[in-house]
């Protein structure tokens, strides 16, 4: 999957969603998820859900637990991969 788009789909769920600024996600930022955004580890979920349900993946506990705890480039890159690694038939 192309990783501008994944990072345009992230963009607009964080700001739509989660009322996050799109300043804060302007190039040569790179705010952490939790810290820096606001987002709790029931919007950590949710977010991981959206991504589950639109490209139909699986993505285990163990692994979304970490997105709290990641940047906004580092979700971009673990959505992308996650879109092939985790995908289900």
């Amino acid at each position: 999957m192309e990783r501008e788009k994944i990072k345009q789909e992230l963009v607009d769920l964080l700001c739509n969603r989660f009322c996050v600024c799109e300043s804060d996600l302007a190039e040569g930022i790179n705010p952490n998820i939790c810290t820096d955004l606001g987002l709790d580890s029931l919007d950590v979920v949710e977010l991981a859900v959206f991504f589950e349900d639109k490209y139909h993946l699986s993505i285990p506990d163990g692994e979304a637990g970490k997105i709290g705890e990641m940047n906004f480039n580092e979700l971009v890159d673990f959505l992308s991969d996650a879109v092939v690694k985790y995908r289900v038939s």
